[in-house]
C-alpha cells in the first residue's frame, strides 16, 4: 500500500511538473485581423501566459494605444469552445517604441497612446494568468464587446500550444516575420503615393504643382 501511494505521488509530481513547463512559442498561430501588427511570440510560464504583440506604423498621422487593467476594452483572452470562460490582461510592461523603454508597466493608467511613423515598431508584453490545461484555443480581443471592430487589436483561433510542439519555432523564425511584416507595410506605403494639386503663390502665371502625396487604406484609431 504504501508503495502505491509513492508511486501514485511520483507521477502527480510529473504531471505538475508538465503543466508548469516554460517554453517560448515563436511562431504563433492565428487567424489574422487586421494586418499592421502581429502577436510576434508567446511565452508560457509557471504563473503566466504571456503575448508579445508588435504594432507598426503604416500611414501618416497614425495614431495608436494600449489600453489598461481598468479600460473596458482591455485585452482578453475568450476560450473558444466556451465563450464564457474569459481571462483578462493582469498587466501589460515593457512598452517599447522601437529599442527605446517608455513605460515599464501600465499600473493603474487607463492608456498608453503614441503617434508611431511609417515602419515604426511599438512593442509590449501583454500579461494574462497561466491558462488552464484544457484551453486548446483562445481569442485575444482587445475588448470582449468589440469583437467586430476593425480598429481594435485582436487576433482570433490563437492556438495554445504545448512545450513539446515541433511547431514552437526559433527566434530566427520570429526575426523573420518582423521583418517580412515591417517590409511590406513599408512597400505598401510607398505603393499607394499618388499624385494630387496643391497651390503656390502666383510665379510665372502658373500657380499650381504637381507633387506626390501619400494616401493609405489604414483605419485611424477612435
Amino acid at each position: 500500500m504504501r508503495r502505491f501511494i509513492t508511486l501514485l505521488m511520483f507521477f502527480w509530481g510529473i504531471q505538475a511538473s508538465f503543466s508548469q513547463k516554460v517554453y517560448v512559442d515563436y511562431k504563433p498561430q492565428y487567424t489574422e485581423w487586421v494586418r499592421n501588427y502581429i502577436v510576434d511570440k508567446i511565452e508560457y510560464t509557471k504563473e503566466n501566459t504571456i503575448f508579445y504583440f508588435r504594432y507598426i506604423g503604416s500611414r501618416d498621422y497614425d495614431a495608436m494605444d494600449f489600453r489598461g487593467l481598468t479600460n473596458i476594452d482591455r485585452w482578453c483572452l475568450e476560450n473558444v469552445e466556451n465563450p464564457d470562460e474569459t481571462f483578462y490582461l493582469t498587466d501589460i510592461r515593457n512598452i517599447r517604441v522601437e529599442s527605446e523603454l517608455k513605460m515599464e508597466t501600465i499600473g493603474s493608467k487607463d492608456i498608453f497612446y503614441h503617434s508611431p511613423q511609417v515602419g515604426q515598431s511599438v512593442t509590449c508584453e501583454v500579461y494574462f494568468p497561466r491558462l488552464p490545461k484544457h484551453i486548446k484555443k483562445v481569442h485575444f480581443l482587445e475588448g470582449k464587446q468589440a469583437k467586430g471592430r476593425t480598429n481594435h487589436f485582436h487576433a482570433l483561433d490563437v492556438s495554445l500550444k504545448t512545450f513539446d510542439d515541433p511547431n514552437l519555432g526559433t527566434e530566427y523564425d520570429r526575426t523573420e516575420r518582423i521583418n517580412k511584416l515591417k517590409e511590406r507595410i513599408v512597400t505598401t506605403y510607398n505603393s499607394t503615393k499618388r499624385y494630387s494639386i496643391y497651390y503656390t503663390p502666383p510665379q510665372n502665371n502658373q500657380n499650381l504643382k504637381q507633387s506626390n502625396t501619400i494616401t493609405t487604406e489604414c483605419k485611424a484609431r477612435m
